[in-house]
């Protein structure tokens, strides 16, 4: 493990105050570890960005003199390490760049705080662990707070399944990172979760606990296959992880290889499987490689798959050579089997104005005019048409645009910097043709990405209050009922990350409820905008939806009152 000291400077304003007791500080470092073979560089502090933070080019010029003056006192006790401006930008002299963006070309460059700063759910079981200086009163607060949403059962789940999607974005941004050939290298933001302190919440940001240990839904060989100093790597994006079995799918494969030696003779496998059942293999014999080279190794084809049923994959490979190097990757896959929904006997009113739903389903009716005695209607915005139809019995399945709704929350797939976000997918006959392992996995990214979802409320209300109530009460004989069922949920983090405590809230992507006497299927996921053959994972949503809205199967359970979506009919405009 190499590791990379820094002097306490947060940023360039804590630099000049203190310079001498900086150099004090870096011949302590140097002359007590210099000779440590673990020891790679001393940086002077974190993110020197000076076009920022400086308004005068003899402001610039005086730090940098600074600089250069701890800089050439770091080279005479340690010449032999790499002494560094600062870890964050390329501010000379130094001799390497932690760059928090792109690479320079004179000298060697890693990249600044990798790990994209996705959080996990906070890990309220670990309450009792604090009995020393630190307390848990802010996980504690999340822990209440679970408990009075009757969500304790369940968090452990939802936590669990946050901690995949942070491994997703880790690997996605670690093996996107590994493919410039540019890079050396990289920092890895965060080995361990931040404890709560006094003044700032906890972080949970780390592969280990804040016990430094590995509870935590990663594994050692996921992280051994990604940093080991032979990684194989697609070229796919994260947007770019499902097809049609019937087509196959062909992905391109990059080696980087910082072995011990070169690879002489490698060869690739790679198996294709359902849990222990294997659909497809292949076996590659491919060109010698040197060390310290990122190369395009081959193009993988998965043939067409015979498949009776949408399944998720899992894509290994395998490279060794003839002097027993080894390297190893596998990612999720997801293949549809594309059999739509096809009972021209059903009256289905559209107003999608899609042009791929009239042809997929030419079937259905697109009308201006909706019928009462339609069996469903597909929309894109409850109107009051729409809403008439639906309290007087009518069955909608709503695929509802952005900023309809007086509140709503901006969700894209990987959660902001910094705020943690698990998925949850019940166990229900609207995801039934749907492959997942009840979350959100990579199948979800262009279905989320750039989307929203609606905030499940602490209370009853969705959008309004009964009118007549008290201050700070709800008359019970005018208050709207809200049991909704979310069939498409979350829980996130709430708050800015230097907050001195973050909350919790619950969100949810597809909901059902029945409202006066008809039944209401609700999504927000991106289904109308990627419906298209490109999209398999979209119009197989999108068909096991529909489906399940046409079967006598759709009987919610919970209500959404008709005084609460009217009030989705008259928005405030502002």
């Amino acid at each position: 493990m190499l590791m990379q000291a820094e002097l306490p400077v947060v940023f360039t304003g804590f630099f000049m105050p203190h310079v001498n007791q900086l150099h004090r500080e870096l011949e302590q470092v140097l002359l007590t570890h210099r000779n440590h073979p673990s020891l790679l560089a001393v940086a002077f502090g974190n993110e020197f960005n000076l076009k920022r933070d400086f308004d005068s080019s003899e402001k610039r010029a005086a730090f940098v003199r600074e600089v250069s003056r701890l800089y050439e006192h770091g080279k005479r006790l340690a010449p032999h390490r790499f002494i560094m401006s600062n870890s964050g930008y390329a501010l000379y002299p130094s001799d390497m760049v932690s760059a928090h963006a792109g690479f320079v070309t004179d000298r060697p460059t890693v990249k600044h705080e990798s790990g994209t700063y996705k959080e996990s759910l906070p890990d309220i079981d670990l309450v009792e662990r604090f009995t020393g200086v630190l307390r848990a009163e802010k996980l504690l607060h999340k822990r209440q707070w679970v408990h009075e949403h009757n969500l304790t059962d369940i968090y452990p789940q939802v936590r669990r399944n946050s901690e995949r999607l942070q491994q997703a974005a880790r690997k996605w941004h670690f093996e996107r990172t590994r493919q410039i050939p540019d890079l050396c290298g990289y920092q890895y933001w965060l080995m361990a979760d931040s404890a709560p302190d006094p003044q700032m919440d906890s972080l949970e940001d780390g592969i280990l606990n804040y016990f430094w240990e590995p509870t935590k839904a990663v594994s050692e060989e996921e992280m051994c296959e990604i940093n080991g100093p032979i990684a194989l790597l697609l070229t796919s994006d994260v947007n770019d992880r499902t097809f049609w079995a019937h087509e196959g799918k062909t992905l391109g494969l990059v080696l980087s290889h910082y072995g011990e030696q070169p690879l002489h003779s490698p060869q690739i496998s790679w198996r294709l499987q359902v849990g222990s059942e294997v659909l497809a293999t292949g076996t590659q014999p491919t060109a010698s490689v040197p060390m310290g080279e990122v190369r395009f190794l081959m193009p993988l084809s998965i043939p067409p798959l015979e498949l009776t049923e949408s399944k998720q994959l899992e894509l290994i490979v395998e490279l060794t050579d003839d002097s027993g190097q080894q390297a190893r990757n596998r990612w999720s896959l997801w293949a549809f089997h594309r059999n739509l929904f096809a009972d021209s006997t059903v009256h289905i009113i559209t107003r999608l104005r899609s042009a791929w739903v009239s042809q997929a389903y030419p079937f259905t009716q697109e009308a201006v005019k909706v019928p009462q005695t339609a069996d469903l209607l597909i929309t894109s915005a409850l109107d009051a048409q729409a809403f008439y139809y639906l309290r007087n019995g009518g069955k909608v399945l709503w695929l509802a645009q952005s900023n309809q709704f007086d509140q709503q929350v901006r969700t894209d797939y990987f959660s902001p910097s910094l705020a943690g976000c698990g998925t949850y997918i019940e166990d229900h006959p609207a995801m039934a043709n749907f492959p997942c392992q009840r979350y959100c996995d990579l199948q979800f990214f262009n279905l989320m990405e750039g989307g929203f979802a609606l905030p499940i409320p602490e209370d009853d209300h969705l959008w309004m209050l009964s009118a007549g109530a008290a201050p700070g009460q709800v008359a019970d004989c005018l208050a709207p009922s809200n049991t909704m069922t979310p069939l498409i949920w979350g829980i996130r983090v709430v708050g800015e990350w230097t907050s001195r405590e973050r909350s919790l809230e619950r969100i949810a992507w597809t909901v059902e409820a029945n409202v006066g006497e008809g039944r209401l299927l609700l999504t927000t996921l991106n289904l109308l905008a990627n419906l298209d053959e490109a999209k398999p994972e979209a119009v197989c949503l999108f068909d096991s939806l529909l489906r399940y809205a046409t079967s006598e199967h759709f009987q919610p359970s919970g209500q959404m009152s008709e005084e609460e979506l009217s009030g989705l009919l008259t928005p405030y405009v502002s």
